[in-house]
């Protein structure tokens, strides 16, 4: 295939190898209507499947150019930060609900949950990653954060002894002045829901970036997934940005690639 000559594009080859395309995304996160014919190009010579754009939801020029090129808007991306140093187990979780790190016995159960726990994210919303890839990705996501290779640890919440949810945690800068926590993915089981779980969950990630040194930490969702905006700002984290994603296919794109 031919390689990426397009300084504005970066080439995501975990996302690539995953979905068996070529994709990549606008490093800058802008986009103005004078570099469209360029990009078009660009995507067309290199074999481009699908390109991201994250852009700041104020940019309209951004907005306007992405419209213009052919980007469909696929999902609003909001960061909420926690400057807590531990977290609060609330009064309402229910009695029996242990939370520790996961072990090996865990793992066929939590992957299991992990099937079809995301489909608020852009890659469901897009319409079309294939489902089965989109759940496969978040069981390889899982994965490797059980491996210690995405994640530094994994929480598991259990009722009765059996697993009910999970929540994936790193700390960046760690042993620095400006060490953070981050949550990555956060699921909880069907049968588990409206029972504190989820609370139990942040809470015990906050106490495990607290031990591990972190000030604070911050966690990723979808504005249209109500419920986890909910969870976050009832666990004391508060909206610290936004951003849009905004995908390109290939036979979508409304630029003009000849060069004429």
């Amino acid at each position: 295939m031919p390689v990426l000559d397009c300084p504005a594009l970066e080439m995501l080859e975990w996302d690539s190898a995953h979905f068996g395309l070529r994709i990549a995304r606008i490093a800058s996160g802008t986009l103005d209507p004078g570099q469209i014919g360029g990009l078009a190009r660009a995507c067309s010579r290199s074999g481009l499947d699908c390109v991201y754009l994250l852009a700041d939801p104020s940019d309209a020029v951004t907005h306007l150019a992405a419209c213009g090129a052919g980007f469909r808007l696929v999902d609003i991306r909001l960061v909420f930060r926690s400057d807590a140093p531990e977290g609060h187990v609330p009064e309402f979780a229910g009695e029996g609900i242990t939370v520790a790190e996961a072990d090996a016995d865990a793992s066929g159960e939590l992957l299991a949950m992990a099937g079809g726990a995301f489909t608020d994210s852009r890659f469901y919303r897009d319409g079309r990653f294939p489902c089965e890839d989109c759940d496969r990705l978040y069981g390889t996501w899982l994965r490797k954060s059980l491996s210690g290779e995405m994640a530094d640890a994994v929480l598991v919440a259990r009722i009765a002894g059996v697993p009910s949810g999970f929540v994936t945690c790193s700390i960046t800068d760690a042993g620095g002045e400006d060490a953070r926590g981050e949550i990555g993915l956060l699921a909880v089981s069907q049968s588990a829901r409206g029972r504190g779980v989820g609370r139990r969950l942040v809470a015990a990630a906050l106490d495990w970036f607290a031990d591990g040194g972190a000030g604070g930490a911050c966690v990723a969702t979808q504005l249209r997934n109500v419920g986890a905006v909910r969870l976050y700002e009832s666990s004391g984290f508060r909206l610290d940005s936004a951003g849009i994603w905004y995908h390109l296919w290939h036979d979508e794109r409304l630029g003009d690639a000849s060069g004429r």
